[in-house]
């Protein structure tokens, strides 16, 4: 077993074990494809001036072997849990060299 299978093999590991089950759906071909789904909340602040403004986003990590390339406006619905709902994928998905994908997401009023 070589180096990317190992440490595509600790991914797959750190997935099931912390992961979430949910469905990606390619919008625009209109397809859903079972996932494994990392949350990962990234703050941010904005300035104007003298006042600062701290936001949270949520950041939902995937596997490029499960999605291949993550758009713009496809979305990620989460059957269970504190995560329940559907989100909507945001611009600038970012892939590590892991091969997982950080896709910024923003939750769809339900």
């Amino acid at each position: 077993m070589g180096f990317s299978e190992r440490r595509r093999f600790l991914v797959d590991a750190g997935f099931e074990e912390f992961g979430e089950p949910a469905e990606y759906i390619d919008v625009t071909a209109g397809t859903k494809l079972p996932v494994v789904i990392r949350r990962r909340d990234r703050d941010e602040e904005d300035r104007f001036g003298n006042v600062s403004i701290k936001s949270r986003s949520i950041i939902f990590r995937v596997r490029s072997w499960q999605v291949r390339q993550p758009q713009p406006g496809d979305l990620i619905g989460v059957s269970g849990g504190d995560l329940a709902g559907l989100y909507e994928v945001r611009p600038d998905p970012m892939l590590d060299a892991k091969g997982v994908w950080d896709c910024p997401v923003e939750r769809r009023a339900q």
